[in-house]
């Protein structure tokens, strides 16, 4: 029978192991046996294979249009931030002018009520 065991490492990711027992008639008890399945993915808990993906790729593997669509897509997205980063940015600085007008007025105001208090 094998079961399916998941080991988190120090650096946060997930892998998949496939551990088996056999039994070893020499040594007179049973050998665990382990597979490497591949790596979890953190989105889909799905066990995503990465076998035959170290090193660096093949030229004629390299798929270009499919890096320059992605690289596009990444602009397109830090553009899309770059945006909302200084329209907040600007809320930021009109919240911070409409404190200091509000400051000002309440300091008139208790310099207003000290005095009436005085002429009393």
């Amino acid at each position: 029978m094998s079961t399916i065991v998941k080991y988190t490492n120090p650096s946060g990711r997930t892998y998949a192991y496939r551990q088996e027992s056999k039994w070893d008639p020499e040594k007179g008890y049973s050998v665990p046996i382990r597979t490497y399945l591949g790596r979890v993915d953190e989105i889909t808990g799905e066990i995503v294979s990465t076998k035959g993906k170290r090193g660096r790729p093949r030229k004629e593997s390299v798929d270009s249009t499919s890096g320059d669509d992605r690289e596009a897509e990444i602009l397109a997205q830090l553009k899309s931030l770059r945006e909302t980063v200084d329209s907040l940015n600007k809320e930021v600085e009109a919240l911070q002018r409409q404190r200091n007008n509000t400051t000002k007025t309440l300091l008139q105001i208790q310099k207003q009520i000290g005095e009436l208090l005085e002429e009393q």
